[in-house]
């Protein structure tokens, strides 16, 4: 598992490997993206403010990403990704 000292660390390790599931799918793209939101959760404010001006992160949205990259990585591990399955019917009903 990565380590983050900075929210900039994070945040270029959650864009980065946020096409984890694209194609194929990359499990090691998952595993740095699972990494990058737990410490997106830890290290982000929920909400900030300077002069009359505030900003709300959605800790949910981000724990929900989180939630769907532990599936991916589950359904990785135990072999039941999707798969393509292509029949021969060549000889059917001939």
């Amino acid at each position: 598992m990565a380590t983050y000292l900075t929210q900039d660390a994070a945040r270029a390790d959650y864009l980065a490997n946020a096409d984890y599931a694209d194609g194929a799918g990359d499990a090691a793209k998952a595993a740095t993206f699972r990494s990058a939101c737990r410490a997106l959760i830890v290290l982000l404010p929920q909400s900030a403010g300077q002069g009359g001006a505030t900003l709300t992160m959605s800790v949910a949205q981000l724990a929900a990403e989180l939630k769907t990259a532990e599936s991916f990585l589950a359904a990785r591990a135990t072999g039941s990704a999707p798969r393509v399955l292509h029949a021969d019917v060549s000889e059917f009903r001939s």
